[in-house]
């Protein structure tokens, strides 16, 4: 929930700025709300996904097709990123490598909102499933 809530807020602050306004900005776009909750964002998300596909976390859950294609493709990126992300660079460099990784990689930002809906979708399914089961 509060990743999905740091990728609303990322979308109600793209809205309040245009591409041209961000890019013209140089690397003082990195101290914006909109990359400020998109980075937190995609730090969140992978904590979920690492909740779900990591063995040793025990919770079993069955993620295949497109979606875990697409969690495959970003997860090592990702996870460097989420680490760059929540851990002071011992560079002291603004922009990390690690978060410059992810989203350097082609349709990045699009693969993310995909596996963002993919759990949405998964979570949905599984509070009905739950919910059903205490009706019955």
């Amino acid at each position: 929930m509060w990743a999905n809530q740091q990728r609303e807020s990322l979308d109600h602050h793209l809205q309040k700025a245009t591409a041209d306004d961000l890019m013209n900005m140089g690397l003082a776009v990195l101290a914006t709300k909109q990359f400020g909750f998109m980075f937190v964002w995609y730090g969140m998300l992978w904590a979920v996904i690492e909740a779900c596909i990591d063995e040793n976390e025990g919770r079993n859950i069955d993620i295949r097709g497109r979606f875990r294609d697409d969690i495959d493709k970003l997860a090592l990126a990702l996870r460097c990123c989420r680490n760059a992300i929540l851990h002071v660079p011992r560079s002291g460099s603004l922009l990390d490598d690690r978060i410059l990784k992810l989203v350097s990689e082609p349709e990045s930002a699009r693969t993310l909102r995909r596996i963002s809906r993919g759990f949405g979708r998964l979570f949905l399914e599984e509070f009905k499933r739950r919910e059903q089961a205490k009706t019955t």
